[in-house]
């Protein structure tokens, strides 16, 4: 009597675009910095009004996540010592990106565990597959499927880190 294998099909997905969810997409923080040079009254007007001009831009973006203003007024000069605000959110900019370097090494190094976890799963299926342990699961399909994983894992790091590494040149502009 031959015995018959149940096999069952299992059909593709198509993948379009990212996969990420829009709630899942973190929004880009963005600050602004207003300043003025003289304590005229016409540049007390244009102070007031970049403070107001650039909050509601910042806030009226459904992709951004206000992150302040930043603004000196008054006589400062050349000389970016006597910038309060200016030095503030330049070391914002330093800690915020010190916090990505950090985070960035931290999903480096889960990758490069990706990499050693698979060269161990094919050598355990290499092992296995030699003593026919999984008859109806081979070796390649199993690989196949881990690595499917890995590359969904890839992918959404890839997509945070995008979205913070440039963070100091968005902050800037």
């Amino acid at each position: 009597m031959q015995q018959t294998k149940n096999i069952t099909v299992i059909p593709a997905r198509r993948r379009v675009g990212n996969s990420a969810k829009e709630s899942e997409i973190p929004k880009l923080r963005v600050a602004a910095y207003c300043r003025v040079s003289t304590d005229s009254d016409e540049q007390a007007t244009s102070y007031e009004a970049q403070v107001e001009h650039y909050t509601d831009y910042i806030r009226k973006n459904p992709e951004w996540e206000f992150a302040g203003i930043f603004a000196d007024d008054g006589i400062s000069g050349t000389n970016t010592k006597k910038r309060e605000e200016f030095n503030k959110e330049n070391n914002a900019l330093l800690t915020e990106e010190q916090r990505l370097r950090a985070e960035k090494d931290k999903l480096v190094s889960f990758v490069g565990g990706d990499k050693v976890r698979m060269k161990e799963l094919q050598k355990l299926m290499a092992f296995t597959s030699k003593g026919e342990m999984l008859i109806a699961f081979s070796d390649e399909m199993f690989l196949a499927f881990v690595e499917s994983i890995t590359v969904e894992t890839r992918e959404r790091i890839v997509f945070h880190l995008k979205s913070g590494l440039n963070l100091t040149e968005r902050l800037v502009m």
